[in-house]
């Protein structure tokens, strides 16, 4: 079998190291600052049946923009849905470099290349590209090594994701291209107003609980039960539930009879035998459950981009960031309800 000769060793790794320092100086005297921002892991939206991204990080490194003549692809176009630009770009990333940021502890990097799909953020141009193509080969395999990536990219068309990467020209591209809801905010007493990036909140279902829940009122002066109060009328039962009084310590237990509407929610409770022995108020949770979960507290949520005061107490507020979630957390001043959207 033929071979190379033996006084030439192309895998010395001291003249690989010697390439790559180079390489890596050269980048950082000819190239641009940028920023690695990689996606976050998709999130559904059970509501709305739909996936979107979420960019939460953003790493300096340093890259070479390949294009000298200025950026390729098809350029500006007037298209019928309008004016399209779609620049495409080629930057040169040291492996090396890139090594050392997944190294980083408690970074969002968790692929040990470049991926498709992340962005890059050109402050030069103040634009995001999105990686479409990742070129490990070139040059190739000079002194049997491959010190660099290839990053084939195109200008990022904002759709719906969610970027919060704390840097503020990173993150104004969802400020200025996402869906906005202006909303029009009656302002508790106090308030002095909203600021940028605040979440607020306009509620569009409650909470309410399935299942019926009660409190037996009783005459101390007799033991007996007189009456029962409804603190949750519960809804979807399709027969009136079975009610069942607590035991008392002495006496007899109470008894009684629930009532339903068409709605299946419990609108009273008749009291038919009122036992004895009871010494106080008492909760009866020995109720039947509904035979449906409850129903989840929805909101809308939003992200302040700006607002104005059009007159006391009430505020003209700009909200993006628009997306529906049944969490019952929801940020700061969600004790400010829309009182009309425009």
């Amino acid at each position: 079998m033929a071979t190379t000769n033996v006084y030439f060793d192309h895998d010395y790794s001291e003249e690989q190291f010697l390439v790559e320092d180079l390489i890596i100086e050269a980048l950082g005297i000819y190239g641009q600052p940028t920023y690695y921002i990689p996606r976050g892991a998709i999130r559904d939206d059970e509501i709305l049946n739909e996936e979107y991204s979420r960019f939460s990080d953003a790493y300096a490194i340093e890259m070479y923009i390949e294009n000298t003549s200025g950026f390729e692809g098809e350029g500006t176009l007037l298209s019928k849905f309008g004016l399209e630009i779609r620049d495409q770009a080629t930057f040169i990333l040291a492996k090396r470099r890139f090594r050392q940021l997944v190294e980083i502890d408690s970074n969002a990097v968790s692929s040990n290349r470049p991926r498709e799909g992340d962005l890059i953020y050109l402050p030069l141009a103040n634009s995001l590209f999105v990686i479409k193509f990742v070129e490990h080969e070139q040059p190739f395999y000079q002194l049997n090594d491959l010190p660099t990536y290839k990053l084939q990219c195109e200008l990022f068309e904002y759709s719906h994701e969610d970027m919060d990467t704390g840097i503020p020209s990173i993150d104004q591209f969802q400020t200025e291209h996402a869906t906005r809801t202006v909303l029009q905010i009656s302002a508790p007493a106090g308030t002095s107003g909203f600021s940028p990036r605040e979440e607020i909140a306009q509620k569009i279902q409650d909470f309410k609980a399935s299942n019926c829940a009660a409190t037996a009122i009783v005459d101390v002066s007799t033991g007996e039960v007189t009456s029962v109060s409804i603190d949750e009328s519960g809804f979807g039962y399709e027969t009136p539930p079975t009610v069942n009084f607590p035991i008392p310590l002495t006496g007899s237990i109470a008894q009684g009879t629930a009532s339903i509407n068409d709605a299946g929610e419990v609108t009273s409770i008749s009291v038919t035998n009122p036992g004895s022995g009871y010494t106080g108020d008492v909760e009866i949770t020995d109720i039947e459950e509904s035979p449906v979960e409850d129903q989840a507290e929805v909101k809308i949520l939003g992200e302040v981009a700006k607002f104005t005061r059009t007159e006391v107490g009430v505020f003209l507020v700009v909200s993006i960031r628009s997306r529906i979630s049944r969490s019952s957390m929801f940020g700061h001043r969600t004790d400010h309800s829309p009182s009309s959207s425009m």
